[in-house]
């Protein structure tokens, strides 16, 4: 069965083949709250699934590339690290490098919108995957202790 991935979430979408009415559902049965189309026999199966396409994953635009790293001071947004700061990972040294995350997971907005850009540090980055916050505020408090395990388990080191 063809599933809608929705982050971590994965959903049956189907349209109702009377009035084209989109469902998410967990289930395979069917019944249209608009029209009334289908019974709790019917299977979705025999409805057409309707996936939307997928949104393009993008790195943001140069000049708001330059904005960011301006107004971060060229610190990670999340653990205000600074970039090209080393650390040890698997007994080499390796640096904090600049990638360009998302603040709302792509994964749930398919959006690339120049205000849910941060510059991020790839282990933040790493650290953060899909994961949705509350708040910045949250996610930062859940990094910190992200990079405390891994330097707690030696897999980093600063």
């Amino acid at each position: 069965m063809i599933k809608a991935i929705y982050g971590k979430v994965k959903l049956n979408r189907h349209s109702c083949p009377s009035c084209n009415n989109p469902l998410l559902n967990t289930s395979r049965i069917y019944i249209c709250d608009v029209c009334g189309y289908g019974n709790k026999d019917d299977k979705a199966k025999t409805f057409k699934v309707v996936v939307p396409p997928p949104g393009i994953r993008k790195v943001p635009p140069r000049f708001v590339q330059r904005m960011i790293l301006e107004s971060q001071g060229g610190k990670c947004f999340w653990c205000s690290n600074k970039f090209d700061t080393p650390y040890w990972k698997n007994n080499k040294v390796s640096y904090l490098k600049i990638h360009w995350d998302h603040k709302v997971p792509f994964s749930y907005s398919l959006t690339n919108k120049d205000d849910n850009w941060a510059a991020s540090c790839n282990l933040c980055n790493l650290f953060k995957s899909n994961f949705l916050f509350k708040n910045e505020k949250e996610c930062r408090h859940y990094l910190l202790k992200r990079w405390q395990i891994a330097i707690d388990k030696n897999e980093i080191s600063r």
